[in-house]
């Protein structure tokens, strides 16, 4: 299935790598656990927040369109 993706989506994905990122650097388990949390967080809105592209155009997109 193919999905489109609008920028707000795209903030929240790049938020959430960012924050996985980072985990390595943060000694603190309690800070680490929190970073993870935001992670998840925002990775959960961004498939949450996915819609399939319409049957007829899911087929119809190239690599070179895209």
């Amino acid at each position: 299935m193919v999905y489109t993706i609008d920028d707000r989506q795209l903030l929240k994905l790049w938020i959430a790598v960012s924050c996985l990122g980072h985990v390595n650097e943060i000694r603190d388990a309690l800070a680490r656990s929190e970073l993870l949390t935001r992670a998840q967080v925002h990775l959960t809105a961004f498939v949450l927040d996915l819609q399939p592209l319409p049957c007829g155009l899911a087929g119809s997109a190239t690599a070179e369109d895209i």
